[in-house]
């Protein structure tokens, strides 16, 4: 059996939300530049905002290839744009699995989870509620360190 999850459509807003937060900080720091030191640093300025632009394209593209799969004994994980990175986490042998809100991500309903074997740590963000409940539901089953 498998069951394939996918990240939320909100969780793409979350990530606008965090690097609009970066690029006005940036733009207020190119003013702040502009009107009271040399040329320099605004050309740095303009570097670094030109450099979250593509930053946040980039983020969009590592959203989008990401693919998790719960399977009968192990929860799968491909992500990657250029280099392909695949995870497989034996339910048996997770020891630990938090699950993160904070206010923004709890009204954009995604959540994180955070997930811990002896040697292996993996961070899944951008569930929808009803998936993170599903994972974690199906890690508690699965694992038999899991109460």
């Amino acid at each position: 059996m498998m069951n394939k999850l996918k990240t939320s459509n909100c969780f793409k807003l979350y990530i606008l939300i965090q690097h609009l937060s970066l690029l006005v900080t940036v733009l207020l720091t190119m003013l702040v530049f502009l009107f009271f030191y040399s040329f320099n640093y605004y050309l740095y300025s303009f570097l670094i905002l030109v450099l979250s632009i593509i930053d946040y394209f980039a983020s969009l593209m590592r959203i989008n290839t990401i693919s998790i799969s719960l399977k009968d004994k192990y929860i799968y994980i491909s992500k990657g744009v250029i280099f392909k990175k695949i995870e497989i986490i034996p339910l048996d042998q997770i020891y630990v699995v938090d699950k993160y809100e904070n206010p923004i991500l709890k009204t954009l309903n995604i959540s994180k989870i955070d997930i811990k074997t002896l040697g292996y740590h993996v961070v899944i963000i951008g569930l929808n509620e009803k998936d993170s409940y599903d994972l974690l539901m199906r890690i508690q089953k699965g694992s038999r360190h899991l109460w």
